[in-house]
């Protein structure tokens, strides 16, 4: 193994569910612990102690951010970890009421290459949401290998936002990957060393499993929230939704239908670039008409965007935060989004997932959940894309709050 493969590497945060925790402790005959400020180490506890069968149907939810180039920590520090930074609070860590953990563990992965604590060495960034797949296939197929205990439960891939793109691809690469057919796992094989995880040669493919062996994990089902998984026709009803919304004019909504079919022209030339830079006029456009210069349109009732960044930096940017959590000190310092791995994805980022999403949900359940206050991804942006793709899917929408 070269050293490029040996200096590029994901950076993963395990959170266990507060069932296998609590089993533990009631394990633990009658230990009492002195209550203290969260930190940063208890995000991350031990491994060690989580083999009990009593564990073995406890899902693990593997969380990709999105951006694209945003990091998963932005996840598990302000929104579902089990510590987060309130918004507009003071920084300081709080438990979370709306963990996920309280039912699942979570893993929360700092990807592609080259995002937040994870290092891309001297391999080049990728290109396409494809490519990238092939670094978190091998990169969880290296994380389950040494940590067999967990092996064995189920998974979730799960992202918000470019996720919408990450999610179904890495998970079609790892369904074809644990296929029972062997000329499947071997075309996957196959592939993921053309990709060579960012065009240049294949150290990442180098890791996964040969043809004839399984994967060290299974994959279960996926999940993403408000995603970014068909560019052409979600920006395309960026326009519609908020003129129903009142926020508005019919002189918009036609600019903005005529901007879309000029997207949706690009797109099917295969002009990714030029489609996605139409794209991010359509947005900046839609925002400046509707909400102003500090509004956005992943809340539209909100005058000025999340501070999560800024607080999140300032955790993750002490000493003690970095030791906590076990940061390679060749990580660099932690940012909320890496410049270059977005520059890297340029093209990609009109690029329609949507034939792989068509592929994923044939085999594992695939839940797709909104805030129904973003413009950009909404519920109603999904309409077309639920009817083309999921031909014959029966889907389920509610306002359920538990």
């Amino acid at each position: 193994m070269g050293s490029e493969e040996e200096n590029a590497k994901l950076f993963f945060l395990y959170q266990e569910a507060d069932s296998v925790l609590k089993l533990e402790s009631n394990a633990a005959a009658g230990s009492k612990r002195k209550k203290t400020a969260p930190t940063a180490a208890a995000a991350s506890p031990s491994l060690s102690t989580l083999s009990t069968s009593a564990n073995a149907s406890t899902p693990i939810i593997i969380w990709l951010q999105g951006g694209p180039g945003s990091s998963s920590l932005l996840g598990a520090f302000f929104e579902m970890g089990r510590y987060v930074i309130q918004d507009g609070g003071d920084g300081s860590l709080h438990r979370n009421p709306e963990s996920w953990t309280r039912d699942s563990a979570m893993l929360f992965v700092e990807y592609p290459l080259g995002v937040g604590f994870s290092l891309a060495g001297a391999r080049r960034l990728p290109a396409t949401s494809a490519a990238a797949a092939v670094d978190l296939v091998s990169g969880l197929q290296h994380f389950f290998e040494e940590r067999p205990q967990l092996a064995g439960r189920p998974l979730v891939l799960a992202g918000e936002s470019y996720a919408g793109k990450y999610v179904p691809e890495a998970a079609a690469l790892a369904l074809r990957l644990a296929s029972d057919d062997e000329a499947t796992r071997r075309g996957a094989r196959e592939q993921a060393e053309a990709r060579g995880g960012g065009g240049g040669g294949s150290p990442a493919a180098a890791a996964l499993p040969p043809a004839s062996s399984p994967l060290a994990f299974a994959l279960r089902g996926a999940a993403v929230g408000n995603g970014l998984v068909d560019p052409p026709s979600q920006a395309a009803r960026m326009g519609p939704y908020l003129f129903a919304r009142g926020l508005i004019n019919a002189t918009t909504l036609r600019r903005n239908e005529r901007r879309a079919a000029n997207l949706s022209s690009l797109a099917a030339k295969g002009l990714w670039a030029e489609a996605h830079s139409v794209r991010e006029a359509m947005v900046s456009s839609l925002t400046r008409s509707a909400l102003g210069a500090n509004g956005t349109l992943l809340d539209w009732r909100r005058s000025e965007g999340y501070d999560a960044g800024d607080r999140v930096r300032s955790l993750l940017r002490t000493p003690a935060a970095r030791a906590a959590l076990g940061v390679d000190p060749d990580a660099p310092t932690w940012q909320r989004r890496a410049k270059a791995v977005a520059a890297a994805l340029h093209d990609d980022k009109a690029v329609s997932s949507a034939p792989v999403v068509a592929e994923v949900v044939t085999q594992v359940p695939f839940l797709l959940y909104f805030g129904v206050e973003d413009a950009k991804a909404s519920l109603f942006s999904f309409s077309s894309f639920f009817f083309g793709v999921c031909d014959g899917g029966v889907f389920f929408f509610s306002n359920h709050r538990g």
